[in-house]
């Protein structure tokens, strides 16, 4: 049986990247910082006893540091978990024999200068810590790449049911407790219609990871998305009718200076994935946040 290390499992897309492979017939082993295992909750580094598994074929590296919101407030945490600590585990990885190095990025790493799309070889956006740390991750990996095969995935807008505290679940929250959404226009826009962002459903994230683990030859760099591009408008009322709620909107004064749209281009040429659309994955999602409330 094939083995397979994910750094990260007891995060939400740890624990659905888990099961998936497990049913793929993998043998998976995990580490969680919030099991007591892997990276230190408190700095970000690698536990003395950390080591990969004999046998291990495929690294997946899921671990985030929760102060990726805090700035310079807690930039040694960001470094050591999105940086250094990956870096360490690469360079143990490929010693042991790892044949394929999977380092989870974000789509927010790129800098804006035109509303996106972004393609994977757009500008970055280095006047952001929690960017910079995983552009730093992205670009230390690719010293790797003459000893193992390393891919960096950027995620945009994952969601799923059983996520808490990330962009989905939290509007869920909001128009569910009948808040107001709150849309920030962009200079051009004639309509306010907030956010727009490219977002993936988890169940189709897993199918990618899969096809790139399988993947003899995958490309170094890769966004993850569905083809679907939405609104903060769109996706809250999307949310409204599911939960048999009338959705209110404010109009903020303040404006965005950032959509998070993807080009997927390259990953349509190289893989085949058929997209969840957000109308079908919110419905999941919504179920389980009302079963969790008694109200379904």
């Amino acid at each position: 049986m094939k083995r397979m290390l994910i750094v990260g499992v007891g995060g939400f897309c740890g624990r659905h990247l888990e099961a998936y492979f497990r049913r793929s017939s993998w043998e998976v082993v995990g580490y969680s910082s919030l099991q007591g295992e892997g990276l230190d909750r408190e700095t970000g580094r690698w536990r003395g006893e950390f080591g990969i598994p004999e046998g291990t074929e495929v690294v997946l590296y899921l671990s985030q540091s929760p102060y990726y919101h805090s700035g310079r407030e807690r930039v040694e945490h960001l470094l050591s978990v999105n940086y250094l600590s990956a870096v360490k585990a690469a360079d143990l990885s490929w010693r042991a024999g790892v044949k394929k190095w999977i380092y989870f990025s974000t789509g927010s790493v790129y800098r804006d200068v035109g509303g996106g799309p972004f393609r994977e070889g757009a500008p970055l956006d280095r006047e952001n810590w929690y960017s910079l740390s995983k552009i730093h991750g992205e670009e230390a990996l690719s010293l790797f790449r003459d000893r193992m095969s390393v891919v960096v995935l950027r995620l945009f807008g994952v969601y799923g049911p059983g996520q808490r505290e990330k962009f989905i679940p939290r509007l869920v929250e909001r128009i569910g407790a009948s808040r107001p959404v709150v849309l920030h226009p962009r200079e051009g826009e004639e309509v306010v219609e907030g956010l727009r962002i490219s977002l993936c459903y988890i169940r189709d994230l897993a199918q990618v990871v899969e096809q790139v683990v399988e993947d003899e030859d995958p490309p170094f760099c890769l966004n993850v998305a569905s083809d679907e591009v939405i609104t903060l408008r769109q996706a809250a009322c999307k949310i409204g009718e599911s939960l048999g709620k009338e959705v209110r909107f404010e109009l903020s004064e303040e404006p965005r200076n950032k959509d998070l749209v993807a080009d997927i281009g390259r990953l349509r040429r190289r893989y085949g994935v058929e997209f969840t659309p957000f109308a079908r994955g919110i419905e999941s999602v919504v179920k389980e946040w009302l079963a969790g409330r008694g109200g379904g």
